[in-house]
This record gives C-alpha cells, structure tokens and sequence, in this order.
C-alpha cells in the first residue's frame, strides 16, 4: 500500500477544518438568556416572520419587557443557533423555550413561569 493517498486524503481533510472562535461580547450577551434561567425576556424573531409580528403585539399588549434578537443579523444567528433555533419566534424566559405563537400558549407560558 503506498502512502500518498493517505498522506494527500489526511491534507484535504485537516485543510478543511475550521478552528472554532470564541463569541464576541455580543453573542455571549445574547447566549446567555437561552444557557442560563435569566428573568429576561428573549424573543428570537425575524422581520419577515408574521407569527413574530403577532408575539411582539401580545408582548407590547401585556407590557412585558423583552429583548427582540434578529435571528437575520450575524448576531442574531449565532446566538439562536445556540438557543437551539428550530423556529420563530422562539421565546426563552427563565431557562424555558416556546417555539411558535399562539395568545393562549403564551398565556400559559408566562403564567407556569409567574
């Protein structure tokens, strides 16, 4: 068996390999609510997201004060990706997680929470 292959398959590989970076103060700020219980309210929206419309009304309605993340922004990104993304609006308050929008889950969410 000759070694070439192996050598030019172990170069292609670690060529491609990235060194991860460490957060920015503004990625760890914005990690932080979705790593730890926070009294915080985040909200992961995306200007585009219609049932992100919706949850910014019924927090501005109930007069909840919220930090609203722009999961569109580099920012945004990296920190719901952290949070776990997987839908918006994602809502983390007190280390819990509520993905889409309904008025009665956010309802109860908050109320569970209290």
């Amino acid at each position: 068996m000759k070694p070439l292959p192996w050598i030019l398959l172990l170069a292609a590989t670690t060529a491609t390999a990235q060194t991860p970076r460490a957060p920015t103060d503004a990625q760890a700020q914005l990690v932080r609510p979705a790593a730890a219980p926070s009294t915080e309210v985040v909200l992961f929206s995306a200007s585009w997201c219609a049932y992100c419309r919706q949850a910014r009304a019924y927090l501005a309605r109930v007069r909840v004060k919220y930090k609203d993340v722009d999961i569109d922004s580099p920012e945004g990104k990296a920190a719901y990706a952290a949070a776990g993304g997987g839908g918006v609006p994602l809502l983390v308050f007190k280390g819990e997680q509520l993905r889409g929008y309904s008025e009665l889950a956010y309802d109860s969410f908050f109320a569970r929470l209290e």
